[in-house]
């Protein structure tokens, strides 16, 4: 029995508390020494690979998803601005280096916020979002890629000069295009009488004209007969020119008039309101194949469609 007794009394190193304790802190040491130790050979690794391309620049800005309806001219462009912040910023010397740093992830930030901060710069309105800016890698070279959503346009606001490109959110695209080069953007409608100097590209254009065309455009654009409407002319919106005119007034492609009259909403009672007006020109377009009746104008902004008469021949 005291034999037995004794054993119980007897107790293993690890079952002594501060045996345990100095064995659990030795632990802890060894894995935090390992830790540090993998950190520090990463960091050289890392420091290898960015002293190993630091010597030539970035090669490639790769836009990614892009519309086909932007030329890749302007492409080049939007992908060059991200060159131009980041590698030849006289500002902010550091972002070159920044950019190289494969482990940097805060120079992709920087970039997308200069994207949609700064529309007035270069081409830079043409994007509405930035879906993501990762890095990617090649044998032989890093390479940045740019996933956006980018604005399209929907018409041109045309004025004595020349004109300049909208969205259907009303922001005004880059580029100004001379009267002579207005047509290569026939497919496009025109806003005419909009009677508003320029903005600056990324900005919004909110003048009542500008707001009304475009709401007009989104009431027309889903029609089957929108591409045989030209342009819409505003001038006389409010009845500034006179109150018995059509205060809105779409020409067509074949030089012809349709008298829309008052803004979407605003109708009251002098006129029918616009889904009406859409009825009456999927009526015409439907007998005839075009929203002139083949007439010089059509009426719309009763509850009758007027047309002028033919002319007769002698």
């Amino acid at each position: 029995m005291a034999d037995d007794h004794n054993r119980m009394r007897i107790r293993r190193p690890w079952q002594i508390p501060w045996v345990r304790g100095l064995l659990v802190a030795c632990v802890v040491g060894a894995v935090a020494a390992a830790i540090i130790e993998s950190w520090h050979y990463i960091h050289i690794y890392a420091q290898k690979i960015i002293e190993k391309r630091d010597h030539r620049p970035l090669k490639r800005i790769v836009l990614l998803n892009t519309p086909h309806w932007l030329s890749k001219s302007l492409l080049d462009q939007i992908a060059q601005e991200a060159v131009n912040y980041t590698i030849f910023n006289p500002r902010h010397p550091d972002y070159a280096m920044q950019l190289r740093d494969p482990l940097n992830g805060n120079i992709l930030k920087i970039l997308a916020r200069h994207y949609l901060q700064d529309q007035s710069v270069g081409e830079n309105a043409w994007i509405k979002r930035i879906t993501f800016i990762r890095r990617a890698w090649t044998p032989s070279e890093q390479i940045i890629q740019i996933a956006a959503v980018y604005r399209q346009p929907v018409a041109v606001v045309v004025g004595p000069t020349g004109g300049y490109l909208l969205s259907p959110g009303g922001v005004r695209l880059p580029g100004l295009y001379k009267t002579s080069q207005l047509s290569a953007l026939r497919w496009l409608i025109q806003i005419i009488g909009s009677q508003a100097a320029p903005p600056a590209a990324g900005s919004h254009v909110d003048t009542p004209r500008i707001k009304v065309a475009l709401q007009l455009i989104h009431l027309l654009s889903p029609q089957p007969y929108y591409g045989q409407i030209a342009a819409i002319d505003m001038h006389n919106l409010g009845g500034k020119i006179s109150s018995l005119a059509p205060q809105i007034t779409l020409l067509t492609r074949f030089g012809t008039h349709v008298w829309w009259g008052r803004a979407p909403g605003q109708e009251g009672f002098y006129e029918v309101p616009a889904a009406r007006k859409l009825q009456s020109l999927a009526s015409i377009y439907a007998r005839f194949g075009r929203i002139d009746a083949d007439r010089a104008y059509v009426d719309i902004r009763g509850d009758q469609v007027l047309v002028p008469k033919p002319t007769t021949q002698p």
